[in-house]
């Protein structure tokens, strides 16, 4: 091929690359520009913005407390276990067991330990069992739900005890997301807890950007280092 015909071809792609990016701003544009004038509550395209966030600011038209009216139980199945070393000697002797949100901890002989029910959250699998904090003691990294949204979270146990240490909350996003849990952080003792998703995370209300890596590794006053 001639390079004249490579030059014309090159300056046709460039074209059509700014055409479509023109065509991209001026539709968020209008979307922005349009969302001044609507009423607060307007929901005016999926997931409510451009940036897929899904959040309404308004309060709902419940005027009083919902009643339970009736309940049907479906049965339960035996819960999840995960054999884990909680009394720190360095080999899985203990049981965690999750069943109707609740989590279990037992000994080689079968006797409990402790029994985890967290406030506001839903206990649903046990992710991971890592020394976080470098303490040369176990936690337990559980993924839970909130009641009554659909968010999620990690919650941090004490691996002796099973009390709560922290709470992460996820803003999972639209399309996918990850947790893993590993020694990112050179020269920090412990693990940390790296959080992939495709929606930047906030402590509450709507997400601010359209995605981030957040790695979380400190207990009470959770930092994070930021990727976007």
């Amino acid at each position: 091929m001639k390079p004249m015909l490579l030059q014309v071809l090159n300056q046709i792609i460039k074209a059509l690359l700014f055409i479509c990016s023109f065509i991209f701003w001026l539709a968020n544009f209008s979307i922005a520009s349009g969302s001044e004038a609507r009423p607060q509550g307007d929901w005016p395209m999926w997931r409510h913005d451009a940036r897929l966030t899904g959040y309404q600011p308004l309060p709902g038209a419940m005027k009083r407390a919902p009643e339970v009216l009736a309940k049907y139980s479906l049965g339960a199945g035996p819960g999840a276990a995960t054999w884990a070393d909680l009394s720190g000697k360095g080999q899985a002797h203990e049981i965690l067991m999750v069943a109707r949100g609740h989590l279990s901890a037992y000994d080689e002989k079968g006797k409990r330990l402790w029994e985890c029910v967290p406030q506001g959250y839903v206990l649903s699998k046990v992710e991971w069992v890592e020394d976080l904090d470098g303490d040369g003691q176990n936690e337990v990294v559980a993924l839970a739900g909130h009641m009554g949204i659909t968010r999620q979270a990690y919650l941090i146990l004490d691996g002796r005890t099973g009390d709560q240490k922290a709470a992460i909350d996820i803003n999972t996003g639209d399309f996918s997301w990850r947790g893993h849990c590993g020694a990112y952080v050179p020269g920090q003792k412990g693990k940390q807890v790296l959080i992939i998703t495709s929606m930047r995370q906030s402590q509450s209300g709507p997400a601010a950007s359209e995605g981030q890596v957040e790695l979380s590794f400190q207990h009470s006053g959770i930092r994070s280092l930021e990727f976007t």
